[in-house]
């Protein structure tokens, strides 16, 4: 009995961790998800199909700023390497953030729309992209990522209530995105600025820190598989909403963006999983063992499969007006990624704790490129549907691999 309870007890307190961490990361694609049926219900598709271009711009700067050198510097190697340290993150995320956003603004004005409203989000980018992904990174390093999680609620919080009290109070859609990000800017900057004041040495070294920056410019071979996974990853779940505003326009991305908003509060499951769990992985502290977890991650798979599913059929038409008639088959179809990228979540962080990381990326990079070409030669003649078909495949040819390859040891 003791034993059981021993477990019991285990579970409760990996469950409460889990819910604080998720806390930040469940509001900030839930109240983004409130804030975009504000614009669906208050402007045209076409202005709707503008931001979330916007929307997709911006997370994709947010998401790859840092390339995977951040989970490098977590990972045993990266402890290993004497490089696991903010200085050794600072740096490096702040300028490929801005060759990124550079990239972005080349793109807009080559063609893309969205123009205005993603340099209205340059400051989020700033502070999503660069402040948020060092604090994260400092407190789960030293695992004390509950207490990140309460202040972190409160900031995404309060930026996406100011874009949406400032758009009813001025109709503005501009004024309330510009808005709501100089407010993150202030707050994140401001945080970031305490935690490195409380730390030893001059302040301009945590940001600008050369010797750091060169050890890492230096140990490229081994960041290098964590940057080509991050990069695989968006070609199968970022490149296909690029593929459909260049073929089909900016009207039919906002009815794929509308299905696609809510499998993006579903990877709320994914990241915290990941973010928990994999430093720890790395260390060798397993609060679980794989199997447990594989299990785990199943059964969270197939209840967000059953809630999609149903909402997809019965929900979704009280949310979104006219027009958008499309939006709950597509999701439904995308809804089938989880029952994938749950389990290959958890293989992926033992098959890093194990130094093969290596091996996972290849599979990742053909997986994505596969992604990219079928949406290329599919959707223009095929439409909608054939981008969403691609991300599921892309996520299964993954599990196929991992499977066959741990069936050989």
């Amino acid at each position: 009995m003791t034993a059981k309870n021993n477990i019991k007890s285990l579970a409760v307190s990996e469950f409460f961790k889990m819910s604080l961490v998720a806390m930040p990361m469940i509001l900030q694609p839930v109240l983004g998800f409130c804030f975009l049926i504000l614009v669906a219900n208050s402007t045209s598709v076409q202005e709707y199909g503008a931001l979330s271009f916007a929307i997709v711009l911006v997370s994709t700067v947010v998401s790859f700023s840092d390339l995977g050198l951040r989970d490098y510097l977590l990972s045993s190697k990266g402890m290993r390497s004497g490089s696991s340290s903010l200085e050794s993150l600072v740096g490096p995320v702040f300028f490929i953030t801005i060759f990124l956003v550079s990239l972005c603004v080349v793109y807009l004005y080559v063609g893309g729309g969205g123009k205005q409203l993603f340099l209205a989000s340059l400051p989020e980018i700033l502070a999503l992209g660069v402040f948020h992904k060092c604090l994260f990174f400092v407190h789960q390093k030293d695992s004390i990522l509950e207490g990140f999680s309460k202040l972190d609620s409160l900031n995404k919080a309060a930026i996406f209530l100011v874009k949406m009290v400032v758009l009813v109070m001025t109709e503005d859609l501009f004024l309330a995105v510009l808005s709501g990000s100089f407010v993150g800017f202030v707050l994140y900057g401001g945080w970031l600025f305490c935690v490195v004041s409380r730390m030893k040495g001059p302040l301009i070294s945590f940001f600008f820190n050369v010797g750091k920056i060169t050890l890492i410019i230096r140990s490229w071979r081994e960041w290098l598989p964590f940057s080509i996974s991050f990069f695989s990853f968006f070609l199968y779940f970022h490149s296909d909403r690029f593929v459909v505003e260049a073929f089909l326009g900016e009207k039919e991305l906002a009815i794929y963006a509308a299905a696609y908003s809510f499998i993006a509060v579903g990877q709320i499951a994914v990241g915290v999983v990941w973010s928990l769990y994999m430093p720890k992985v790395s260390q060798g502290i397993e609060p679980f063992s794989k199997l447990e977890m594989k299990k785990a991650s199943f059964a969270i798979s197939l209840v967000l499969l059953v809630f999609y599913q149903v909402f997809a059929w019965y929900g979704f038409e009280y949310l979104y007006p006219d027009g958008f008639e499309e939006s709950p088959l597509l999701l439904s179809i995308l809804s089938l990624f989880f029952i994938f990228r749950m389990p290959n979540v958890v293989s992926e962080m033992y098959w890093v704790a194990n130094d093969l990381v290596g091996k996972f990326v290849r599979i990742r990079l053909i997986a994505g490129v596969s992604n990219v070409v079928l949406n290329i030669l599919f959707v223009p003649a095929f439409g909608l549907h054939v981008a969403a078909v691609t991300t599921v495949l892309s996520e299964a040819m993954v599990m196929l691999f991992v499977y066959f390859q741990e069936k050989k040891k």
